[in-house]
C-alpha cells in the first residue's frame, strides 16, 4: 500500500528525449519516512511478542524491495498511459 501511495505522489513527464522522467518531492519524502516508521513500528513489536530476536532487520529488507517493485510498476504504467517512450525509466 505505501508503494502504491508513493507511486501517486511522483511527478513523470517527458524529457528532452522523449523518455519518461521521474520526479519525487516533499510528499513522497513524508510518505517515505511514514512508511518506514510504521513497518518498524510493526517489526519492533512482533519482535519482541514473538521474542523472534533480529528479525526486522530481515524484513526492512524485504519490505524496501517489495515497495519500490510496486512503485516503479505503477510509475511504469502511468508512463505508458502518458504514451513516453518505452523504454526503461
Amino acid at each position: 500500500a505505501f508503494g502504491a501511495a508513493r507511486a501517486k505522489t511522483v511527478d513523470v513527464f517527458p524529457g528532452a528525449n522523449g523518455k519518461p522522467l521521474r520526479r519525487g518531492g516533499w510528499a513522497t519524502v513524508t510518505v517515505w519516512l511514514a512508511s518506514l516508521a510504521a513497518h518498524l513500528g510493526i517489526d519492533i513489536f512482533i519482535s519482541h511478542a514473538a521474542n523472534a530476536g533480529k528479525l526486522a532487520i530481515s524484513t526492512i529488507i524485504i519490505y524496501i524491495v517489495v515497495t519500490l517493485m510496486v512503485q516503479n510498476r505503477m510509475i511504469r504504467a502511468r508512463a505508458a498511459y502518458m504514451k513516453l517512450s518505452a523504454n526503461p525509466l
